[in-house]
């Protein structure tokens, strides 16, 4: 466990040995008999959070896939430290304040509430969600958004960045990021044209990415869409859009229909071509 400050840093070791649980720091080891490694972290971190009173830049939570140990045993200890520190944060008399939540490794709706829901809404700019694959080819998990589109965290979050996660659950629940990069089960040409005029209303858009496996309504959305810019291809459709409140930006969209890609881009108007509009 890495504890970081504006002046410090604290590395701290937990480690099972059989029924009893090791603890390093600063190059001294201590034996806990009796205890278990994930739930002794969680309370150590729990101790530290529920005085917590500034604001931090990040609170990042990471479990590494173990190549020795199935998925089956990672989600067990995720879920005994998760467990262990979400009272700590339940007890605090206010939320907790960060800038930026991070999760790595876990791929459970049920263990990402035991965090974001104690998090601040007021402050929470930033959420990072991804997990680890053994391969390339092995296919995404589904993660269940159904609770989490629902917190006031995930709904006043302006970016959002969820690598090797496969979504089920609607786009409108998106539509309200700056900037996003996720995958998603299925979109609508209604969905992508709703998206596409809330972003041309957004004066604070970045850039979206949107990874999709199903496409619902091909037609209905070339129709949407409009005839593509001259320079398009068939293997990548793009269009340009002026911004009615950005009067130096233009919205650039891209789709790899073959990839199952969509990109949404705020751009300069220096960089958008003659006749594109």
């Amino acid at each position: 466990m890495n504890v970081n400050t504006e002046d410090e840093e604290y590395d701290i070791q937990y480690e099972q040995q059989a029924e009893n649980c090791e603890v390093t720091f600063d190059d001294t080891s201590k034996i806990i008999e009796n205890e278990d490694f994930a739930s002794m972290a969680a309370n150590d971190l729990g101790l530290i959070l529920k005085h917590q009173k500034s604001e931090m830049g990040s609170f990042a939570l990471q479990f590494p896939r173990h190549p020795n140990r199935r998925a089956e045993c990672m989600s067990t200890y995720q879920g005994r430290f998760l467990t262990g520190l979400e009272p700590f944060l339940r007890s605090r008399r206010t939320l907790l304040s960060t800038f930026e939540l991070v999760m790595r490794g876990t791929n459970q709706q049920d263990l990402l509430l035991k965090i974001l829901p104690y998090l601040d809404p007021e402050n929470l700019n930033r959420i990072e969600i991804t997990t680890t694959k053994n391969t390339e080819k092995e296919p995404s998990p589904i993660l269940k958004m159904d609770e989490i589109v629902e917190l006031d965290q995930w709904k006043n979050a302006k970016e959002l960045y969820i690598s090797m996660l496969k979504l089920d659950v609607a786009l409108e629940n998106f539509y309200h990021f700056s900037k996003a990069e996720f995958e998603i089960q299925s979109v609508s040409a209604k969905e992508l044209t709703e998206l596409k005029e809330r972003i041309l209303k957004d004066k604070e858009f970045e850039d979206f990415k949107i990874e999709y496996h199903q496409l619902k309504d091909k037609k209905k959305l070339l129709e949407s869409f409009g005839r593509p810019f001259a320079g398009s291809t068939s293997a990548k459709r793009i269009w340009y859009h002026k911004f009615p409140i950005q009067k130096k930006r233009a919205l650039y969209i891209a789709w790899r229909e073959k990839e199952k890609l969509f990109k949404f881009y705020s751009i300069s108007l220096q960089n958008v071509p003659n006749n594109a509009f």
